[in-house]
């Protein structure tokens, strides 16, 4: 599973609208998904947040059919066998940007 890909997966047993089919954005690298077999993954909502960045990152034009946003402060493991066919591969640069906002959350500073 590419890092930055949005995939739809169906997740049981999450707290309010966590449960249900959504889509879901990677952000774990590719070699740890694959000896893992759990990819790190965000869940993307279409309803506005009522936090900005770093809890929430909107997603940018184009990406899916209508506006969303990343909700950056819910990371999750999921089963990549749960993971459907990607739909949308977000670039290098984005997955940078929802990355940094978690570790920001989490109080991790990068050095230059």
């Amino acid at each position: 599973m590419e890092r930055g890909a949005i995939c739809y997966t169906t997740v049981v047993g999450g707290l309010g609208h966590d449960q249900g089919t959504r889509p879901w954005v990677v952000i774990s690298r590719p070699d740890v998904t694959v000896a893992s077999g759990e990819a790190l993954a965000l869940p993307i909502s279409h309803v506005q947040p009522a936090w900005d960045y770093p809890l929430s990152w909107l997603l940018r034009n184009g990406v899916l059919p209508r506006r969303c946003w990343v909700l950056v402060n819910r990371p999750r493991a999921i089963l990549v066998s749960r993971l459907r066919d990607p739909v949308a591969l977000l670039t290098r640069e984005h997955v940078d940007e929802v990355v940094a906002g978690l570790l920001q959350i989490i109080g991790v500073t990068r050095s230059p």
